[in-house]
């Protein structure tokens, strides 16, 4: 499948059905009809999509909390524009970077 993506380009997306997105409340977030896009470095759950799984939200001094049947699955800080899920095995974007010759701590990374 194909996907339009902010910027207008077109990328390529894999269906991959049901994804199990654990929580740091230790809830399990069931996401059905999920696609894999390998360009994406962040995942991005759709607010629509959980809305009409009858999630309700709480957004404020940025910070959005999410709720189903009055029990607490989860939250995100406003972090670049996006309110990013606190999880609890959380995901790295690495980025490689060369060491500056000034460095005083050159183990440092």
């Amino acid at each position: 499948m194909d996907l339009h993506v902010g910027n207008g380009a077109k990328v390529v997306a894999l269906v991959v059905e049901t994804y199990n997105l654990t929580l740091l409340s230790r809830m399990l977030l069931n996401l059905d009809n999920c696609y894999f896009v390998s360009v994406l470095t962040r995942s991005i759950v759709s607010i629509s999509y959980l809305d009409l799984n009858g999630f309700k939200f709480i957004v404020e001094k940025k910070c959005c909390s999410f709720y189903n049947n009055d029990i607490h699955y989860g939250s995100g800080n406003y972090i670049n524009s996006l309110y990013e899920l606190n999880l609890e095995i959380p995901t790295f974007n690495i980025n490689i970077k060369r060491n500056k010759l000034d460095n005083p701590y050159p183990s440092y990374l």
